[in-house]
């Protein structure tokens, strides 16, 4: 967050925002003068500061890499995968999405009856088998045709990075599901499994399509 530029023509102070989970910075124009500016600014930088405390249990820098695209960084790997899901299906499978029941019917993979629908800030504690694997939901998004979200590994998890599940209504009605995963490991056992773990992390992905795929069809 940058200080207040207070331009006296405009009688007005321009405020820099960064959000955490963003990619872009905003910036507003409001009235005012330059008490008033530092006012804000007072309210502005504790709400900041309780945000990135918030985010400091993430391992890994680079918070909203699967929205903004760009170059994997060094030691990651990138995973993606997209699923045709049929026709009708986007608001059937945006509701298994973010209420969990997509990674509740997935084998091998449980998740707290309890946990809240996913969005910005809530964490989930997956079971993998007998692996904890505690993530937090850092960005989503909700529009007409693209839906989804992604979380980022919290400490303990035996990986390191991010994954999206985002759905896309295509102009026909069919829906496409989309996993982005860029990820690297951070356990040493999941280390050891080398190019292993990074077929069993597809193979996961391939399950939780087909369960989407499968909660998605026409009752």
């Amino acid at each position: 967050m940058n200080s207040p530029t207070y331009d006296k023509t405009a009688d007005a102070a321009c405020v820099y925002l960064i959000e955490p989970h963003a990619s872009v910075k905003s910036a507003r124009m409001s009235p005012c003068d330059p008490v008033g500016a530092d006012t804000m600014m007072r309210t502005l930088i504790p709400m900041q500061r309780g945000m990135m405390r918030r985010m400091r249990n993430l391992t890994y820098y680079d918070v909203g890499i699967t929205a903004k695209g760009g170059p994997v960084p060094p030691g990651f790997h990138k995973l993606q995968l997209r699923t045709p899901l049929g026709l009708d299906t986007y608001d059937r499978a945006a509701e298994a999405l973010f209420t969990w029941k997509m990674h509740q019917a997935t084998p091998f993979i449980r998740v707290p009856a309890d946990t809240p629908r996913a969005a910005p800030g809530v964490q989930v504690s997956l079971r993998v088998g007998p692996l904890t694997a505690p993530c937090e939901v850092v960005w989503t998004v909700n529009e007409t045709h693209r839906t989804g979200f992604a979380y980022g590994t919290l400490t303990g998890h035996p990986e390191c990075g991010e994954e999206a599940f985002v759905l896309e209504r295509r102009p026909d009605n069919t829906t496409d599901f989309v996993i982005t995963a860029i990820s690297r490991s951070s356990a040493w056992y999941a280390a050891a499994l080398g190019p292993c773990g990074r077929l069993l992390q597809q193979a996961v992905a391939l399950r939780y399509a087909k369960s989407l795929k499968n909660l998605s069809v026409t009752r």
